[in-house]
């Protein structure tokens, strides 16, 4: 979704489609004669002020089938043709087909049960990114002709709340609390449960009157104004339209689930923790493969093609079984029954299964690459024998090419011959749709502007790493992380169907392959092909490209590293630790040599390779580095590392110092005081009483940082009482920066004979001109 910056373009309006809430709604055509629907926002809208834009953009990250998709935001609509109103609009799909005020009691309670299903999944995606409707009535459900409901004029209703507010929403659908702006998933229920009720029986559940007396009884059970209504969906409506909310259910998902105890078929035979999934998990970047599903499905029911034989392909973690998923249920709502066969079961009882009953059935195929070679001639019988035994057949399968036998591929390929096989390879996400993803995970969270496409480039699009990404980002916010860093990510093992693919991948290559591929992984930015030639004692060329044209390894900026790069620590655990041990060692001692060997790069070589004494000598560099370029959050990073690292206190203590540096310089200020604590413990005391300076001195620093100028002046007293920089010269610098904080924090409480007095015993104390003096002697002028 993106705001127009430019002159709204040359929309034409050709129909006042109707009114909601928050704005007149029209038909619009653009010059391609594309059509839209635009909604120009009434007063109530504009209200919001500036929120209002930024509201829009989060719903125009919603993507779900039963809810109408916004395109855009235009902050300005004027002089339209056709259209009279002014002032902001909204720019979103067009749904051709009628709405629900059309349909009142109008049709069977089987034709209208699938679209209730399909409400209730549009507001279980609504709910679970924390968003109500807020006026669900006839008007804004629209049954497009591809027999798909579609939810309008949602979200400007807002967040869930509890607190007492304006009354929103239309009156005669509304819940009892939501009369008193009391708004929530129980009230959007409510009245999801009050339309279908009156589409089932062409009266409202609470029939209109005075507003006192309007819900001082329950509604009338539906099945008694509609005989022949299901039992079951009678009751489910009764439960929703409780008007106490802690009796309705629980969730849209909660109804899901309830029905699917009645009508199993209806929801393609998922249970409960499919349906969480499909709200926890976007569909993002497949609209096209749905598209062209439906056409195919469309065809042969019309008679135009053979009956459909699809077979989703990729590698693990690509989103076959989430594609399937949506595949599944694109066939149920066109009231196909839905089988589904996994490896180890018998395709004699699918068959037997698929026979038993009249009717178009899709019979769903996963994981074909578990399959054993010999597998592949029941799996030819199967197809062969099944126009002639369940001529209403389509296929839906999925696999996982890396590991599916040759013999059963080619197998597979002939079945081309009988039946409208497609064959579609998943392709990863692309840059904006792995933003997409993880905008729709991370609802509320405002992402930096560079996270998206670190985390493209960290998972290289693949969905299942992308939602590794989004749970970790969580897990760092709950953990009370402020500035989440995706280089910090490096999981050990990637999810398991990946962790299993990566392992039979792995199986097949040569020893030559993996010490290359190995090599590749010891570090994050990877190795040039002349650092493994040397290192390797051969030409790496030739190998680099085999590992390249499987998928291993990518090329850039000259150097060559495993990709996705989140599989660089799992791979390398797929080596044993001597292994790994022994070829840190050989790649440190290649790299040691080089002029121009990053120091960081060998730190991690020695800590690989178990040298612990390179890793703190080269870790100290490193993080010097990383002070010397301003980056606190790297250099806080190693020296906790180093810290733990260390061999003898007095290195312990070194880093520590600099530790709580760093992490006072990023204002995680207890952090630093805890630091700054185990520093205390670990540092020798030379019996002069410098130990009790420093300490006292950074601690006082560090309050002051924080803005705790009580705390930091008792530290700060403490640390003048310390040490003798008479007696002892390495006390002095810290003597003077004492003397110099505690007359410019007395200085600025007015206390000016006292500031005075500090400023003159560090001049006693400062050399002849050093800066220290000269910094003292301004502070005095200023005083005068």
């Amino acid at each position: 979704m993106r705001t127009m910056e430019k002159p709204l373009p040359p929309y034409i309006a050709d129909q006042h489609l109707g009114e909601g809430v928050w704005g007149k709604v029209y038909k619009v055509h653009d010059q391609r004669a594309e059509d839209f629907a635009l909604k120009v926002l009434k007063a109530e809208a504009l209200d919001r002020g500036p929120s209002l834009e930024s509201e829009v953009r989060v719903l125009a990250r919603l993507s779900h089938p039963n809810l109408v998709r916004i395109l855009e935001y235009l902050p300005r609509v004027e002089g339209l043709k056709g259209v009279a109103e002014s002032g902001p609009g909204l720019l979103m799909e067009f749904v051709d087909g009628p709405t629900l005020t059309e349909r009142r009691g109008a049709d069977e309670p089987g034709e209208i049960l699938p679209y209730f299903v399909q409400a209730l999944r549009g507001l279980d995606y609504l709910h679970a990114r924390h968003l109500t409707h807020g006026d669900l009535k006839p008007g804004n459900l629209k049954l497009h002709k591809k027999k798909q409901l579609k939810i309008l004029d949602f979200g400007l209703a807002g967040r869930e709340t509890e607190a007492a507010g304006g009354m929103q929403g239309t009156m005669d659908y509304m819940a009892p609390e939501a009369l008193a702006g009391r708004r929530g998933a129980a009230s959007d229920l409510f009245s999801l449960a009050a339309v279908f009720y009156e589409w089932l029986t062409g009266a409202l559940p609470f029939p209109r009157g005075e507003l006192a007396q309007r819900f001082g009884e329950p509604a009338r059970p539906a099945s008694e104004l509609r005989p022949d209504l299901p039992p079951f969906f009678s009751a489910i409506l009764q439960r929703m339209l409780d008007l106490d909310p802690a009796r309705r259910f629980s969730s849209a998902a909660a109804v899901l689930r309830a029905i699917g105890l009645h009508q199993p078929k209806l929801l393609a035979g998922r249970g409960a923790a499919e349906v969480a999934a499909e709200t926890r998990i976007p569909f993002v970047g497949r609209e096209e493969l749905l598209a062209a599903w439906e056409e195919s499905l469309r065809a042969w029911e019309e008679g135009e093609g053979k009956a459909p034989l699809w077979l989703l392909r990729g590698p693990a973690g690509i989103g076959r079984s989430r594609a399937l998923e949506e595949l599944q249920w694109q066939a149920a709502l066109r009231e196909y029954r839905v089988l589904v066969w996994t490896p180890g079961e018998s395709l004699d009882d699918l068959m037997a299964q698929a026979a038993a009953e009249p009717g178009r059935v899709l019979l769903v195929l996963k994981e074909l690459h578990a399959l054993p070679a010999e597998a592949g001639t029941s799996l030819e019988n199967f197809f062969a024998s099944l126009p002639a035994r369940v001529p209403q057949a389509a296929v839906a399968m999925e696999c996982d090419p890396d590991r599916v036998s040759p013999a059963l591929w080619r197998r597979l390929e002939a079945l081309s011959a009988r039946w409208a096989f497609q064959e579609d390879a998943l392709r990863p996400l692309n840059p904006e749709e792995s933003a997409q993803f993880l905008q729709e995970q991370l609802w509320e969270r405002p992402l930096p502007a560079k996270f998206p496409a670190a985390a493209h480039e960290a998972t290289r699009g693949s969905p299942a790493l992308l939602l590794e990404v989004a749970r970790w980002w969580r897990g760092q916010e709950a953990a009370g992380e402020r500035r989440p860093r995706l280089e910090d990510f490096e999981p050990n093992e990637l999810p398991p169907s990946q962790q299993d693919a990566l392992k039979a991948r792995w199986s097949r290559l040569a020893a030559e392959e993996r010490e290359l591929l190995g090599a590749c992984s010891l570090l994050a930015e990877g190795l040039t092909e002349e650092e493994l030639s040397l290192l390797l004692s051969r030409e790496a060329g030739f190998e680099l490209e085999e590992l390249d044209a499987k998928g291993w390894v990518e090329a850039r900026g000259g150097r060559h590293r495993v990709t996705p790069p989140l599989a660089r620590r799992p791979l390398l655990g797929l080596l044993s630790s001597k292994e790994r041990q022994r070829l840190a060692e050989r790649v440190f001692e290649a790299l040691r040599g080089r002029p121009g060997a990053a120091a960081f790069a060998l730190a991690r070589l020695a800590r690989e390779a178990g040298r612990t004494e390179d890793y703190l000598h080269y870790g100290a560099r490193a993080a010097e580095e990383f002070q010397a370029r301003g980056d606190a959050e790297a250099a806080a990073r190693l020296h906790r590392d180093l810290s733990e690292a260390a061999i003898t206190p007095r290195d312990q203590s070194y880093h520590l110092a600099y530790l709580a540096s760093a992490l006072s310089r990023l204002a995680r200020f207890e952090e630093a005081h805890q630091a700054y604590e185990r520093w205390y413990t670990l540092v020798e005391d030379d019996g002069t009483g410098g130990k009790a300076l420093k300490y006292h001195y950074l601690i006082g620093l560090n309050f002051l940082n924080q803005g705790k100028p009580v705390q930091a002046a008792r530290h700060l007293r403490q640390a003048l009482q310390s040490g003798d920089s008479r007696r002892f010269e390495a006390h002095r610098p810290f003597h003077l920066k004492v003397l110099t904080l505690l007359g410019k924090m007395e200085e600025q409480e007015g206390r000016r004979a006292e500031a005075r007095r500090r400023y003159e015993e560090g001049l006693a104390l400062a050399a002849e001109a050093s800066p220290e003096k000269t910094q003292l002697l301004r502070h005095l002028g200023l005083l005068e």
